[in-house]
């Protein structure tokens, strides 16, 4: 629906400096009458010059920004310093058709361009596995919604590179109640094309596991959000370690990565990792791990990962296995200290943030001040 007004109307001296204190039509009979207050800069904003004081120039007011300049009720609501609630009361009181929300948040999201997925299917076993990980997918409006909160850095420049050359990606501040951490999300909004994404597969799509490069995308995506590369050097005893380790509650997903892999001539253990508890787990983790070096790095050059974490150790994994791990423990130490060291800055930043855009309201219960 759109309204266009041509309110523009002859100025009379001084009145775009005054401000209009407007009587709404009354619902109940009790109480106060409501009123909308309209200053110089909400008629400067709405592209109103001055008029006749009346019901009318607030009508006027509100289709112009709601309708023409397609202001939320969100966004109107700040600009006239009241709850969002009492917009939509005035928008009622004065015979404003409202939008559906769907309408109204598929308006504001129009804004930002949306491009379609490319349908290149390794890209798009990539992103399975990445759903199946870490990432959430929902409806938002008429467009999907993707998401992740994390607190490492390396996640959130491997999520705006998947998709930011198909939306706008944001990122926002938040606290996580249940463990007492802040963090980062970050979210881009889609096309409908991404709608493979909404529903989170409890198994690998049987289009992807009967190709093994599609499986080998898919098994990047899922590395990237579930696994990890241990990197283990202890000078005294001389004893090494690296593993490709991967752990996730998805045991049917586990199975099939493992029959998959053992098919393709690796060699795998898998087992339980920690029964279910409600404190960090409401299912039993289980893992899988590949232990044999020359088996690891044949995988991992098969393999496409993103994480730069993952992708820095794999690195330096090589750099030790062609120099007999020379001075491995100091070069693996210097690694850790530096993924920890971006965490912690990560996570700071997170809270600065946060302070900052929620600082009228109550600290979260349990953080220091």
């Amino acid at each position: 629906m759109s309204i266009f007004l041509n309110l523009a109307h002859e100025n009379n001296g001084d009145e775009n400096d005054k401000t209009f204190d407007i009587e709404l039509p009354r619902i109940y009979q009790r109480g106060p009458p409501p009123k909308v207050v309209l200053t110089p800069e909400i008629l400067q904003e709405a592209g109103i010059t001055s008029f006749e004081k009346s019901c009318a120039l607030a009508r006027g007011v509100l289709l112009r920004l709601y309708y023409n300049k397609k202001f939320s009720q969100s966004k109107i609501a700040k600009l006239f310093g009241v709850q969002r609630q009492t917009v939509n009361r005035w928008l009622k009181r004065l015979d404003i058709p409202l939008l559906k929300s769907g309408d109204a948040v598929s308006r504001s999201l129009s804004k930002h361009r949306k491009t379609p997925f490319s349908n290149n299917l390794q890209e798009k076993a990539y992103l399975v596995g990445l759903r199946c990980g870490d990432i959430s997918a929902q409806k938002h409006g008429r467009h999907i919604r993707v998401s992740v909160s994390t607190t490492h850095p390396a996640m959130l420049k491997l999520f705006k590179s998947s998709f930011e050359k198909y939306g706008v990606v944001g990122l926002y501040p938040k606290y996580d109640k249940r463990v007492r951490q802040y963090r980062w999300s970050i979210y881009c909004d889609l096309n409908s094309s991404f709608d493979f994404l909404l529903s989170k597969p409890e198994s690998i799509p049987k289009w992807i596991i009967k190709n093994d490069e599609l499986f080998l995308a898919f098994l990047s995506g899922y590395f990237d959000a579930e696994g990890c590369l241990s990197l283990y050097y202890n000078g005294k005893s001389k004893s090494r370690d690296f593993q490709w380790i991967l752990k996730s509650c998805d045991k049917e997903i586990l199975d099939e990565i493992t029959d998959k892999l053992s098919s393709m001539g690796f060699d795998l253990c898998s087992g339980l990792v920690k029964k279910a508890d409600f404190k960090s787990y409401n299912k039993d983790l289980w893992g899988i791990r590949i232990c044999t070096r020359f088996q690891i790095f044949g995988l991992l050059e098969r393999m496409r990962i993103k994480h730069e974490e993952k992708i820095t150790k794999h690195e330096l994994a090589c750099e030790l296995a062609r120099t007999d791990w020379k001075n491995a423990q100091e070069k693996i130490a210097s690694l850790r200290n530096t993924i920890k060291s971006s965490v912690k800055s990560c996570i700071e930043n997170a809270k600065v943030a946060w302070t900052t855009r929620f600082a009228s309201r109550p600290r979260p219960s349990g953080t220091a001040a």
